[in-house]
């Protein structure tokens, strides 16, 4: 039996392009295994994803209505700002343009108030891109504009990925190539993106573009192929159909109109359904123009008319001027909020620094005990608190799985972000009584005082589960973080070395059993 969690496995299904095997699994997990709103919650997220890449938009929806049900004033922000952000992404697909908007409102309002930089520029990218799909290009970049304000505040290479790639689409939809360019290498150099098939494609899909509007066809349809490559290993539907038109479009560029016909008659067919209207609109477009050059002028007109009538739609849907008056107006003051809270946070730290001779001394007793990347106990300061530690206490030795490559395929920069929020998750989860301790690298230990077998399995359940669920993607797009953990409770008269190496010895226990596992040490 796989004795992985069930969760996790259907999140592995759907990596792997398995969808209705990852959706059996999600299933299970919410109506079977999920006990706790925060368990439902994740399980209602992401059986909302697996129903999209399902083409079941409105099971989705229904999806993520649920989870806002599970709402509570324990759900954390983080929590609810993903099931928000989703919703609006939602609501988008289905065409309920005035939805969305009104969601993303309630997003950018919500992350102002917790200070989520990186929600916020969600928020205002998702209205700028309504304005794009009606053309609206001007105004679509006041909105990217305010995102490229706060982007310096935000360490996520994701944020960065999806503004500079608006920009992009922007500047060439405004015929500022050498801007686009611009734009589009800073999304080349970001390294942390190299594994993430999405934005690779995107990558050849703009490249292409720009080539193909500056009259470069040979070079467009290089790229465009390279895009189509990327496209076979699984790419969300809207990147794969802009993948697909824009290969029409080179095609018609290149004389090839047949060939672009075919491809984008089939592509309206692949998107039936999805919602994907914006897309429908162009690819009506683009076969105008390819029957048109085949002198089809009857199938071209047909066309013409075609994507005239969804672009009608389109502007009656979304609420133009709303969106650049009274959306714009909002969201700025909701930005000058969040960019108050940031500067109270700056003077507090100031403030902080003016202290009596007394605080200081305790300061750099602090630092002397402190880790300074993650800001829990090291290393001296366990050597000295298990030195005169008579009582009763337990220690879980943790190690964070596959370590190494975080630090080899993002950067060490990133692993240390990697440790400073598990150092967080663990400190989140412990009771007042107990700490935690870097023990060093990617090793942790906590010291449960006064602690049983049944207490510290709870503990070594409830933060393998905690590490597991958090939100990495920002920091490590495309893969998760687990943990291995070993216990062991203090036996009469044994010394605190022997103890620690008890611990350390049923982490190897976890790691050889599959990593991702806690064993206890019962000798």
């Amino acid at each position: 039996m796989n004795n992985m969690p069930l969760l996790q496995q259907a999140r592995k299904k759907l990596k792997n392009n398995q969808a209705e095997d990852a959706l059996v699994l999600c299933k299970k997990f919410v109506d079977q295994i999920a006990y706790r709103n925060r368990e439902k919650l994740h399980g209602e997220l992401l059986l909302s994803e697996i129903l999209i890449e399902l083409g079941e938009t409105s099971a989705s929806l229904a999806s993520l209505k649920r989870a806002i049900g599970l709402f509570s004033i324990n759900t954390s922000p983080e929590d609810r700002l993903q099931v928000l952000s989703a919703l609006s992404y939602r609501h988008n697909d289905l065409g309920f343009y005035q939805e969305a908007a009104d969601n993303w409102l309630k997003v950018g309002e919500y992350s102002a108030e917790v200070g989520s930089v990186d929600f916020f520029i969600k928020a205002l990218l998702g209205i700028g891109s309504m304005l794009e799909i009606v053309g609206e290009h001007d105004a679509a970049f006041n909105f990217f504009s305010q995102a490229e304000l706060l982007a310096s505040k935000s360490n996520s290479a994701m944020t960065f990925a999806r503004l500079h790639f608006h920009i992009v689409a922007c500047y060439i939809a405004l015929k500022k190539y050498d801007k686009a360019q611009k734009y589009l290498r800073l999304c080349r150099d970001n390294v942390s993106l190299e594994l993430v098939s999405e934005f690779k494609a995107s990558i050849h899909l703009y490249q292409a573009k720009i080539y193909r509007m500056q009259g470069l066809i040979k070079e467009a349809l290089a790229e465009i192929y390279l895009g189509v490559e990327i496209n076979k290993t699984g790419v969300e539907a809207w990147t794969n159909s802009m993948i697909r038109l824009e290969r029409g479009n080179c095609l018609i560029a290149d004389n090839q109109a047949l060939q672009a016909s075919v491809l984008l008659a089939d592509t309206v067919i692949y998107i039936d359904g999805l919602g994907l209207d914006f897309i429908d609109q162009k690819l009506n477009e683009a076969l105008s123009d390819a029957y048109a050059q085949q002198f089809d002028f009857k199938a071209a007109l047909k066309h013409e008319k075609l994507a005239h009538q969804v672009e009608l739609s389109l502007v009656g849907k979304i609420p133009v001027g709303k969106l650049e008056s009274e959306y714009f107006a909002k969201l700025a003051k909701q930005q000058h909020l969040l960019l108050i809270q940031h500067t109270k946070l700056e003077n507090k730290e100031l403030k902080g620094q003016v202290e009596d001779h007394h605080y200081i001394v305790e300061r750099l007793q602090h630092d002397v005990c402190t880790d300074p990347l993650t800001e829990v106990y090291n290393r001296r300061w366990l050597d000295d608190e298990l030195k005169n530690k008579n009582d009763s206490y337990a220690i879980l030795m943790i190690d964070a799985d596959h370590f190494k490559t975080v630090n080899d395929d993002f950067s060490h920069q990133i692993g240390d972000n990697v440790l400073k929020r598990l150092a967080y998750i663990l400190s989140s989860e412990i009771r007042p009584i107990d700490s935690v301790i870097r023990f060093g690298g990617e090793e942790f230990v906590i010291i449960l005082c006064e602690a049983n077998l049944a207490q510290i399995t709870s503990l070594a359940e409830r933060v393998r589960y905690a590490v597991e669920v958090a939100h990495w993607s920002d920091l490590l797009p495309g893969r998760p973080l687990t943990i291995s953990l070993g216990g062991a409770v203090k036996g009469d008269e044994e010394v605190a070395e022997v103890v620690l190496k008890r611990a350390d010895v049923a982490l190897y226990e976890a790691k050889a059993k599959g990593r991702n596992c806690y064993v206890f040490n019962k000798e």
